[in-house]
C-alpha cells in the first residue's frame, strides 16, 4: 500500500505563469508621457537651478512614472540629470521635491 502524500506544485513554480503575470503587471504601470504647463516647467527650472547639489525626489518619464532620490547634478552639454548611477533626460523630468 502506497502512503505518499502528493506533493501540490507551489504558484510560482509555472514559470511561463509568472513570466506573463510580471508582464501584466508592467502593462498596468504603462502610461502616456504627461504634458507639462509653463507653470510646472518653471517650477523644474527655478528648482534645477536653485536647489543642485542637494538631496532631490525627481519623477520622471520612462515608459512609466518613475522616481529616485539623491545628490543631482546637471550634464548641461548632454542636457542630462545625474543622479548616482541614474541619468535622466531634462525632457522627461515631471516634477522635481527638494528633500
Amino acid at each position: 500500500m502506497n502512503t505518499d502524500m502528493k506533493k501540490w506544485m507551489p504558484f510560482s513554480s509555472l514559470t511561463e505563469q509568472s513570466s506573463f503575470l510580471k508582464q501584466m503587471k508592467l502593462n498596468r504601470l504603462y502610461c502616456n508621457k504627461p504634458i507639462l504647463s509653463d507653470e510646472q516647467k518653471e517650477d523644474i527650472n527655478y528648482i534645477l537651478t536653485h536647489y543642485l547639489d542637494r538631496n532631490l525626489k525627481v519623477f520622471y518619464y520612462d515608459k512609466y512614472i518613475r522616481n529616485i532620490e539623491g545628490i543631482a547634478h546637471l550634464d548641461l552639454c548632454n542636457q542630462l540629470l545625474i543622479i548616482g548611477k541614474t541619468k535622466i533626460n531634462l525632457q522627461d523630468i515631471t516634477s522635481i521635491l527638494v528633500k
